[in-house]
């Protein structure tokens, strides 16, 4: 069987350990199931309508050449959300190529705004709130840059962007996301 480890606050945390496990102490990271090795499995969705994904991983609390215990962890993360720049300031990514007409944001908390395009100001290109995936960035409209690589500014405000994205507008509510990937960036 398994069982849920849980944090201080008494939220379930991001994995489970094996039962008989449970005196591991958190707070030391060096005595952690998985503080030595870790093995992840390609993650999975949990479904097509959520924005979660599972990942399952082997972690061992010794050297890989060594002895070791190994458990089955389970780390959870919303859709996209893997990694983020976060904070305020202003962000300039390198090139991306503009794909499609619109552009979206994967984001947490705060406000993302677009602020130039190849050094072109932008209007009406700022998004605000506790969390968006896939989400259009206002009216922006980005056909005079369809198939240029182009640098993009960012103004963050407290928030967290995993993704920049582009997007073809649809007359339907859903829409067909046409290339979608992390950014490098420089600060």
């Amino acid at each position: 069987g398994w069982t849920d480890v849980v944090d201080g606050d008494d939220d379930p945390a991001q994995d489970f350990i094996p039962l008989g496990h449970m005196g591991v102490d958190r707070d030391d990271p060096d005595n952690a199931f998985d503080s030595h090795v870790c093995f992840a499995a390609k993650p999975v969705p949990v479904d097509d309508d959520d924005d979660e994904v599972r990942i399952y991983y082997m972690g061992g609390d010794g050297p890989h050449s060594g002895d070791r215990n190994s458990s089955l962890g389970l780390a959870t993360l919303g859709r996209d959300r893997f990694a983020a720049i976060n904070g305020s300031g202003t962000l300039t990514t390198r090139d991306v190529l503009v794909s499609a007409t619109r552009m979206t944001l994967t984001f947490d908390g705060g406000c993302v705004t677009l602020v130039a395009v190849d050094g072109d100001d932008v209007e009406d290109g700022q998004l605000c709130g506790d969390t968006a995936t896939d989400a259009p960035l206002g009216s922006v409209d980005l056909t005079a840059y369809l198939g240029r690589n182009v640098s993009l500014q960012f103004l963050l405000d407290d928030a967290a962007l995993y993704v920049v994205g582009f997007d073809i507008p649809s007359a339907s509510s859903s829409s067909a996301s046409v290339w979608s990937t992390p950014f490098a960036a420089t600060a």
